[in-house]
């Protein structure tokens, strides 16, 4: 993977929406109206986060899995980290479709 980054325009990174969509519960348009009123990030921004993870879902999974690694390794010994990627790594790129 190259460190190029997808972001949004005076936003964050796509694969940061994704990750933050994926914390939440209940189905998409929920969890985007969610994510709206806590970040002040606009729905539209979201969807287009969405359909860029869509189409480049495998980048945006491994930006997610490297920064949940990341942040397994400052939190735990490097004896005890384990990968942390099996978690619905694809919940929100593929079945985004309610």
């Amino acid at each position: 993977m190259n460190d190029r980054r997808a972001a949004l325009v005076a936003g964050p990174d796509v694969w940061e929406v994704v990750a933050h969509l994926q914390e939440l519960d209940g189905p998409i348009e929920r969890r985007i109206e969610v994510l709206s009123a806590k970040s002040s990030l606009h729905t539209g921004k979201i969807k287009i986060a969405i359909a860029y993870a869509r189409d480049h879902g495998s980048e945006i999974i491994e930006r997610i899995g490297r920064n949940r690694e990341a942040v397994e390794a400052i939190r735990h010994p490097a004896s005890a980290r384990v990968p942390v990627i099996e978690r619905d790594h694809l919940t929100l790129v593929t079945p985004l479709r309610e």
